[in-house]
């Protein structure tokens, strides 16, 4: 018994140096990743009057497939900065159009170390950020499982090679989100209609950002469903 008790004292030991030690290691890959968001993507961010329409050439994005992470401009600014003052947080939910993976940059890396290392991990590999650029927003209105009012965004996609800082592809976009919503929920759990409303939102900037890239850059497309 003594013994049984002394080795399960080893094993949460042992588990617990190893925790320590994935922690302190994705403290730095997280901090290395907000150097780089902030140097090659959040200091390069244009203002209204510099924002011009690009298109990108032909083979100047390569293999961007499952390489473009997006992200909305505010969300950007607290991934970089967690105490910066954002002026539209209050009103634009944080999580609009934003990627999983980007979100759990947010988090502190001591909870879930491992699911939070391989999310840092799949970040370090991607070249592209896509950034939503935020002009105006209206959060739209819900009541009774009606929506009374859509949701909309107004302002810009910005594509940013991560490796030059250079902008590939540029343009406007405005989309609302659906008009009616569907909810599925798990038998014993009550459906999340604010939840689903706000995802409708991200969905329809995924989709139209798709459309507006057939235009503009032909060769990209980003996930339809962010968030």
């Amino acid at each position: 018994m003594r013994w049984g008790i002394l080795l399960l004292m080893f094993v949460v030991m042992t588990g617990c140096q190893k925790h320590a030690k994935v922690v302190r290691k994705n403290r730095k890959r997280l901090k290395t990743l907000q150097e780089l968001y902030k140097t090659k993507v959040l200091n390069n961010l244009p203002g209204k009057a510099d924002r011009k329409i690009i298109r990108c050439s032909e083979g100047s994005v390569k293999d961007p497939e499952k390489q473009i992470t997006l992200v909305q401009d505010e969300f950007l600014k607290k991934v970089v900065d967690p105490n910066a003052k954002t002026r539209k947080s209050k009103y634009l939910p944080q999580s609009i159009g934003t990627s999983k993976e980007m979100r759990s940059m947010a988090m502190d890396p001591k909870f879930y170390p491992l699911s939070f290392r391989r999310k840092i991990s799949n970040l370090e590999r991607r070249r592209y950020l896509g950034v939503f650029l935020t002009d105006e927003w209206q959060t739209g209105k819900m009541k009774n499982r009606r929506i009374l009012r859509p949701a909309r965004f107004k302002g810009w996609f910005a594509l940013y090679d991560l490796k030059s800082g250079k902008v590939k592809t540029q343009f406007p976009i405005h989309v609302r989100s659906a008009r009616s919503l569907t909810v599925w929920r798990k038998r014993g759990y009550k459906a999340n209609w604010g939840r689903a409303f706000r995802k409708s939102i991200s969905r329809a900037l995924g989709q139209w950002t798709n459309k507006y890239l057939k235009r503009y850059c032909p060769q990209v497309t980003v996930d339809n469903n962010p968030n």
